[in-house]
């Protein structure tokens, strides 16, 4: 059904009171309104992204492992560095396009990301938002400097990006709904993030560590047995599909496990491998927890006002509906436990994936939140005050690569 047609026969819209007319006429209004938001904020932002990464690569600078990951193929060791087993299969798509290059990860990054902003954009009109104050929110987005970096750059921290967006959504609507149909949905999600992040596992475990308290049916041992079990049922479903179709093709199961465990180990990450942040905080857990959460702060101050509504707003205004509480938290805390785990671990974990995350979150958050006209202006001021710091504070620009990149986009 289009944006524009009626969900009432026209024999019944006569029908109706002029009030509900009203109302009807509005709801329409707004979808159609939302629909073209979303078009026109995607196409604005994928232009952004590739104006970025033309400048980039003008500039000379080529991301790391680039094009090595487009010429290298993946080899039964598991050394791949082509990254995840979804990776993989986009990119053997997009190495089918004849005579193309490393730009085409480029250009499918800074799609992938547009449409992400732009239905962003979207969902935010349709809770209310002017059009005015969603375009700028989409804006700023993409023009913070991890989420124009990841799209600009190739590089694939964009997809598990979307998939925390699409996780902590998951984790309102079981909130909220509690029925089999949203648990499955979250499931699905958890799902998503295995087949995109290596590091899902430390992504997944805060998630079900909070689920008994955001959901009432966990709250006693069988029936959250039941409801946990729905969860990781789709997960174990896809890993050991993954499985069984390697052994179809000839490939050994421990060859796919391997490979996923070459990403976690950063094969040829530099961040990884010689990044003084991963060095020192290697195999410790509060100091890395500490140093995310203040960068998070500090990238992302959204994450202000999500504190004040979690924590101060009910104590201020009782008689406001209070929100769920879940996705608050998660949008605070899920980068950084994220985070600090993998550290712990040695596991392949950058502060730029640590601030993309938060981002996402924070956006998923956004779009399951009624705010009023004064704490919109706050989250517009205070996600362009993030901006701002970004660009010019060190907190992300303490490699060569970074540096190299930010030098390339701003002409300095």
């Amino acid at each position: 059904m289009s944006a524009n047609s009626s969900l009432v026969p026209p024999q019944r819209q006569a029908e109706l009171p002029r009030g509900r007319q009203a109302l009807h006429s509005s709801v329409l209004a707004a979808r159609g309104a939302g629909g073209w938001l979303g078009l026109v904020v995607t196409i604005a932002t994928t232009l952004l992204f590739v104006a970025a990464a033309n400048r980039a690569f003008t500039g000379g600078y080529l991301a790391p492992l680039l094009g090595v990951v487009w010429d290298v193929e993946t080899n039964a060791g598991g050394q791949s560095v082509g990254g995840h087993w979804l990776e993989q299969g986009l990119l053997a798509l997009v190495q089918t396009i004849p005579n193309g290059g490393p730009e085409l990860l480029v250009l499918l990054t800074s799609l992938v990301t547009g449409l992400a902003i732009g239905q962003f954009c979207r969902t935010l009109q349709r809770r209310g938002w002017p059009i005015s104050l969603a375009t700028l929110a989409g804006l700023l987005v993409a023009l913070h400097p991890v989420t124009l970096y990841l799209a600009s750059s190739g590089q694939p921290m964009v997809f598990a990006a979307m998939s925390i967006a699409i996780l902590l959504v998951s984790v309102d609507r079981a909130a909220a709904l509690s029925d089999a149909q949203s648990l499955m949905t979250l499931g699905l999600a958890f799902a998503l993030l295995f087949l995109i992040e290596p590091n899902a596992l430390y992504m997944v475990l805060p998630v079900l560590a909070i689920m008994p308290w955001v959901l009432v049916d966990m709250r006693d041992g069988i029936s959250g047995a039941a409801l946990f079990l729905i969860l990781i049922v789709p997960s174990i479903v896809v890993i050991a599909t993954l499985l069984a179709g390697s052994l179809v093709v000839g490939v050994a199961p421990e060859t796919i496990l391997r490979h996923w465990l070459a990403v976690l180990h950063g094969s040829l990450s530099e961040d990884s491998l010689g990044a003084t942040w991963m060095s020192e905080r290697g195999g410790t857990f509060f100091d890395p927890l500490l140093d995310l959460l203040g960068l998070a702060f500090g990238c992302c101050p959204v994450l202000i006002l999500v504190l004040w509504r979690l924590l101060a707003s009910p104590l201020f205004e009782p008689r406001r509906p209070h929100i769920r509480t879940g996705t608050a938290v998660l949008a605070v805390a899920l980068a950084p436990l994220a985070g600090a785990m993998a550290v712990l671990f040695w596991h392949q974990q950058t502060r730029m994936a640590a601030v993309a995350i938060t981002i996402a979150a924070v956006c998923a958050w956004t779009t399951t939140v009624s705010l009023r006209m004064t704490e919109r202006g706050v989250w517009l001021l205070a996600l362009l005050l993030g901006v701002v710091l970004s660009w010019q504070a060190s907190w992300l620009w303490v490699d060569a690569d970074k540096l190299a990149w930010r030098s390339a986009v701003l002409g300095g």
